[in-house]
């Protein structure tokens, strides 16, 4: 049977601005008794994170990614890629969502509220990210009916929201609304350093006690499962 908390779908590599290679990453996973993780370097215009801009670099890490083999681990090629102002998401020129198997869809820009809302039904609505990551990280808690607009469009769009170690989690009133409207959450660690990866153990106890429902991981396997 599959343990459904031995999973951490947001951790950073030296392809971004984590600390740690990916082979590093692979396996101190394996020691934590993760079954699946995801590579989920940023994709931005911002130095921390432009280094998937270039095609060449995301060709390398889908390579080292498909070639760390781990006993029963499986590495998913994934992405986070920055929401913009304008509800676009920035991805490596050239490719699409079909050369991934997860993208997360992030802001890293403080906006008021009403651009927030707009640009994110728009990403939402667009079918090219699978999980907003941390929801609420730079806009703080927000009105009740944006909120329902927000779960109604992630559920009708089956896109999850992230329930991610690194930040505050986001207000009871939005994972409540979220919850009664269907939307499923991803769970991550959203790791920078090796010693953060897996550290979701707080994120499973949430969602356990609200009664969130989890995506299933094993979803996402396209092309990343030759570590079964």
């Amino acid at each position: 049977m599959r343990r459904n908390n031995m999973y951490d779908l947001h951790i950073h590599s030296i392809y971004s601005d984590g600390t740690s290679r990916i082979d590093e990453i692979a396996k101190y996973a394996k020691r934590k008794g993760l079954k699946i993780i995801a590579i989920t370097d940023h994709c931005s215009y911002d130095s921390w994170g432009n280094k998937l801009l270039d095609l060449k670099t995301v060709m390398e890490r889908r390579n080292i990614i498909e070639n760390t083999r781990i006993a029963d681990l499986i590495i998913l090629n994934g992405l986070e890629a920055d929401i913009l102002a304008n509800g676009h998401v920035v991805l490596p020129k050239g490719l699409g969502k079909e050369f991934f198997d997860v993208i997360i869809g992030s802001f890293h820009i403080l906006v008021g509220v009403h651009e927030w809302e707009r640009s994110l039904l728009s990403v939402i609505k667009s079918g090219m990210v699978d999980i907003i990551g941390h929801p609420l990280a730079y806009i703080g808690k927000i009105p009740w009916d944006v909120a329902e607009k927000i779960a109604i469009a992630a559920a009708d769009h089956g896109v999850a929201m992230e329930l991610n170690s690194h930040y505050p989690f986001p207000d009871i009133e939005f994972l409540e609304i979220c919850r009664e409207y269907g939307v499923k959450f991803s769970v991550g660690s959203d790791a920078h350093n090796l010693y953060a990866v897996g550290n979701v153990a707080e994120c499973f106890e949430l969602a356990k006690k609200l009664h969130l429902k989890l995506i299933d991981p094993y979803h996402f396997m396209k092309s990343s499962d030759q570590n079964i």
